[in-house]
């Protein structure tokens, strides 16, 4: 997946050419110019997140192409590119919006380091902002979606633990959606209008944590050329999220001690100390009590980290929760993938509803996803799943497991088959605000045949109609 999209633009062929190529192997998408009219001809509005502009160039100079950039696109960062003689015009053009300058000749480390971070917080920014927008009719809870027992009750948890400013630990298994949570403290906190920035401890390095935590000063390390912002400092004011916490070192779990202690920090190979004022949100995917009693994770970070704890249920604990789930699932990867794939049958939601989910909801996306992808005739059924669910079904059937919501040593095959139909159709009804011809569409079934099904159930889809 591409970090972002650039517009490079100068007059000097070699220097073009060389950036089209280096950034194109960082994995950026890349457009050049050769000069300030060309530049504006090529410029619209969301197109770029980024603009590596020559200062000087003949007709419209650096200067004067940033302030036409800025008014054509003001969300597009502007990175100036100029010789060591003018440096200072450089400084004066950062005072009229430019974010940044490199030197030429162009130092390719320091520029993929300047470049890396201003693609990363312009992504943040953008999630955050999207955050705020985000449009689904069917969350129950901000970007959360579910109505069963199980999720209702940490919706109430969220919101009587979203006013404290008091650090949260969410446990949960892998894919139950412990960053919605996180986003969901965060939004409903006094912190909401600050920013929210999430950091995955498991994917990172050691040194690549402590260095994106902390930051660090030029020469704390090779490579080290130009300060760098830590998401610790970055997220001043607003929320940190640290997801898989119990993965972070001792060494690192100290300096991050320290910081909830203080509420300062320190870059790496610097001695000034920076005041921070952070919420502190944590997650893992395993039981922290443990990780101390083993030794691998510190007793007094545990208990600084962990002041409210927010435990999610995995996706066979909240079964109900499926077919909305599925349906919003599918209506987002129609609009990704510019498919029209009306629905998903009753036989394949049934299937979907019964099987264990050990990826939780992330891999209820994934299967989605891929069945939209995969779908020729425009209805999920059973076919369009993976083979892995049907077998797993037997499987789960014979032992009867089934939802906390319900006792499954009450609950026969028929019984939780005729669950799992009715809570399909009363979501596909609510989903469609009580049309009855579309529902019987989308569920692939026969219109005498879903009107049967209704009255069985006794759903009336009038209590749907808007």
């Amino acid at each position: 997946m591409s970090q972002g999209r650039v517009l490079v633009i100068d007059d000097e062929e070699i220097s073009r050419v060389l950036l089209n190529k280096v950034l194109a192997s960082w994995n950026i998408e890349v457009e050049v110019a050769s000069n300030g009219q060309e530049a504006l001809r090529i410029l619209q509005p969301d197109r770029f997140e980024l603009a590596l502009v020559d200062l000087k160039m003949p007709g419209l100079d650096g200067i004067q192409v940033l302030e036409k950039i800025k008014k054509i696109d003001p969300a597009v960062d502007i990175i100036i590119m100029t010789a060591f003689g003018t440096i200072e015009t450089a400084i004066e053009a950062i005072k009229k919006g430019a974010l940044d300058y490199i030197t030429k000749p162009l130092d390719l480390d320091n520029v993929k380091i300047i470049i890396e971070q201003a693609l990363k917080t312009k992504k943040i920014a953008r999630e955050i902002e999207n955050l705020k927008t985000y449009p689904d009719q069917r969350t129950s809870f901000n970007d959360m979606i579910g109505s069963s027992p199980a999720i209702k009750k940490v919706y109430q948890l969220i919101e009587k633990v979203a006013t404290t400013d008091a650090s949260v630990l969410i446990q949960g298994e892998t894919g139950t959606g412990k960053e919605l949570v996180a986003r969901a403290l965060h939004l409903n906190s006094s912190r909401r209008d600050k920013k929210f920035v999430p950091l995955p401890c498991a994917t990172l390095a050691e040194t690549l944590l402590e260095s994106e935590l902390f930051g660090y000063e030029p020469g704390a390390f090779t490579g080290a050329v130009k300060r760098k912002i830590g998401m610790i400092e970055f997220a001043d004011g607003g929320t940190l999220f640290l997801d898989e916490i119990a993965d972070v070192s001792p060494a690192t779990q100290m300096k991050l001690l320290r910081v909830l202690q203080e509420k300062e920090c320190t870059r790496l190979g610097g001695n000034q100390t920076i005041k921070v004022n952070i919420r502190l949100v944590s997650a893992s995917n395993k039981n922290l009590s443990e990780e101390v009693e083993k030794g691998n994770f510190r007793n007094d970070l545990f208990y600084r980290i962990n002041v409210l704890t927010i435990t999610l249920p995995p996706l066979r604990d909240r079964r109900r929760d499926i077919p909305i789930l599925a349906q919003h699932f599918l209506d987002k990867f129609n609009r990704k993938n510019k498919k029209k794939v009306k629905g998903i049958s009753l036989q394949a939601m049934v299937m979907l509803s019964q099987f264990q989910w050990p990826g939780n909801v992330r891999q209820l996306e994934n299967i989605i996803e891929r069945a939209v992808s995969l779908d020729t005739d425009g209805l999920i059924t059973p076919d369009d799943l993976p083979e892995h669910i049907a077998q797993d079904i037997s499987v789960i059937t014979k032992s009867s497991s089934r939802s906390s919501d319900d006792d499954p040593s009450q609950s026969t095959l028929k019984q939780v088959i005729e669950t799992v139909e009715k809570d399909y159709l009363v979501s596909l009804l609510k989903s469609l605000k009580g049309n009855v011809s579309e529902a019987a569409r989308r569920s692939g079934l026969a219109h005498a045949t879903f009107y049967e099904k209704l009255k069985k159930h006794k759903i009336n889809p009038a209590e749907y109609r808007s």
